[in-house]
């Protein structure tokens, strides 16, 4: 095949080809006549080679992977982050331009830009910010699961029949499944363009598996501590019962989960490993900020510690913020108890059909005995520590108002909703 005809084919002009030649990219073979005679694996090589100078590859790069010096995937992978980069500079530049029309002459603070984008730690920023746009498959998955929460729980409703909560799971489900939607939609597009396999992003998904395992078995033993001292402290003997507000418990996951973050991005700055790059910057910040998060922390401890109750054999005595100290009341103080089940619910504070026990105190002070923890001696049977304590203190004949109304809607065993009604119907002499 003569050269016009390769040229013909290929798009190339007589002139590259020759030069592909002389660079050593094809060989191609002489007839008796001396004349080239180009065969159809110098029409693929001049493809291929038309194809990569396209990709943005020069002649020097090409030559370096023929001569398998460099390797194809890594080369285009460096192009991609280059023109990823220069994206990012092109959206700059056009920030700057429109900063001078709107400058009118006056360019004294743009001189100070220009330096900063002339600067190494500009420069640095960019490249960090095009590593870190890139998400690893792992890092997918770990996102995605929290978003499967509320779909795995319509269906759970639904095979309970519990249709009080069914609408609302539905909403949040048919959120969370677009914001999926989006997001994997995007993900798979730009995924292509990693140096990531499939085996390593499962594999670091594996990784981040187990680091939020430990995560959670690090919170639950906060909690566990949080919990020995406060029993410790306040569960004597003679105390039985211990309230706490769920919106307390709510608080000091907050600083739990913080807790966490912090351990995990100090491992990371030590080990200073793939998987825990993203929480690296996490330590940094709580360092350069630690008496505001020393304070913020101190305050949210102690509203979630100082926000119970106890109760013994013939003694209230409620804990708050105000009255870290005690406030004591006696039984014979009670005015009025108020119990049954919730009609209404709210999303992460009480369910529709919660039970509820309150007391008031003759100051017009009350007390919710609804979450409650308690001793050894009712360990085995749950919620029966509500049924003494209204035993004890129905002996003094305060009033009790109480319903049995949305009973059906308690998400407990018989058993539990048993000992509820016992106390709603005044069945504990």
């Amino acid at each position: 095949m003569k050269i016009k005809d390769v040229a013909k084919i290929t798009g190339l002009s007589s002139k590259a080809i020759r030069f592909y030649e002389e660079k050593g990219l094809i060989t191609v073979s002489r007839n008796q006549s001396d004349y080239r005679e180009y065969t159809k694996e110098n029409i693929e090589t001049l493809l291929q080679i038309k194809l990569l100078r396209k990709c943005g590859l020069s002649i020097q790069e090409i030559i370096d992977i023929k001569s398998k010096d460099e390797s194809l995937d890594d080369m285009l992978y460096d192009v991609i982050s280059k023109l990823d980069k220069q994206n990012l500079e092109i959206s700059v530049q056009k920030k700057l331009c429109l900063d001078v029309i709107k400058a009118k002459g006056q360019y004294t603070e743009l001189y100070e830009v220009v330096d900063t984008l002339d600067s190494d730690t500009y420069q640095e920023l960019v490249d960090t910010i095009i590593e870190e746009s890139q998400i690893s498959l792992g890092m997918q998955i770990m996102l995605s699961l929290p978003l499967l929460g509320p779909i795995l729980c319509m269906f759970l409703f639904l095979s309970e029949k519990n249709y009080q909560n069914l609408t609302m799971a539905f909403i949040f489900s048919l959120i969370a499944t677009v914001i999926l939607t989006i997001s994997w939609s995007h993900f798979l597009k730009s995924y292509k363009f990693q140096k990531e396999s499939f085996l390593e992003g499962i594999i670091h998904f594996g990784k981040l598996l187990l680091l939020m395992i430990f995560m959670l078995i690090g919170l639950c033993g906060f909690y566990v501590l949080f919990d020995l001292i406060k029993t410790s402290l306040y569960m004597k003997d003679s105390v039985f019962v211990v309230s706490t507000p769920r919106i307390a418990m709510m608080l000091l996951l907050v600083v739990g989960l913080e807790l966490c973050l912090l351990v995990v991005s100090f491992i990371g700055k030590k080990l200073d490993h793939q998987i825990f790059r993203q929480y690296n910057a996490i330590y940094p910040f709580f360092k350069k900020h630690i008496k505001v998060f020393a304070v913020i922390n101190l305050v949210i401890l102690y509203l979630s510690f100082f926000n119970f109750a106890t109760v013994s054999q013939d003694t209230i005595v409620t804990y708050s913020p105000l009255q870290p100290w005690g406030d004591s009341h006696t039984f014979d103080q009670i005015e009025k108890v108020n119990t049954g089940f919730q009609g209404y619910g709210i999303p992460f504070v009480q369910d529709k059909g919660d039970f509820y026990y309150t007391i008031i105190f003759d100051d017009q002070k009350s007390i919710s005995l609804q979450d409650c923890q308690t001793t050894d001696e009712y360990e085995k049977s749950t919620y029966s520590e509500l049924v003494e304590v209204d035993r004890l203190i129905m002996q003094n004949h305060p009033e009790k108002i109480s319903s049995d109304d949305y009973q059906e809607y308690v998400q407990l065993d018989k058993e539990y909703v048993d000992h509820f009604l016992s106390i709603i119907y005044n069945q504990n002499k």
